[in-house]
């Protein structure tokens, strides 16, 4: 009977994290002076005021492009990502209070066009 109470505590803990994790972004493709120049503009929409590690990764491709850290305060919007090519995208992103990387728009990633 200690043992099935073991894996069941063992199986909280392994939850715990992300449930304290109330972070998220939204992202915006923001074009330039020239229809060639595009950014990607991450606001983070729910979470603390921290530094978090921002990673691009292009889903055609399969690599990561781009990887910044930025310190975002509740609310802030901020291009992260200068001279996007057309692609599907998607950023994960991770901060000290919530180490597990997350993706902002899930798997239908973000389409620069």
């Amino acid at each position: 009977m200690n043992r099935l109470y073991s894996v069941f505590f063992l199986f909280l803990l392994w939850l715990l994290p992300a449930a304290h994790c109330p972070t998220d972004f939204s992202c915006k493709q923001v074009t330039g002076g020239s229809k060639s120049d595009r950014s990607l503009e991450l606001k983070l929409t729910e979470g603390v005021s921290e530094e978090y590690t921002l990673e691009l990764y292009d889903l055609n491709v399969g690599k990561l492009v781009s990887k910044k850290s930025m310190f975002f305060s509740s609310g802030d919007s901020k291009v992260v990502f200068d001279k996007v090519k057309p692609s599907t995208y998607t950023v994960y992103f991770s901060s000290a209070s919530c180490p597990k990387k997350r993706s902002v728009k899930g798997k239908e990633g973000i389409v620069v066009q």
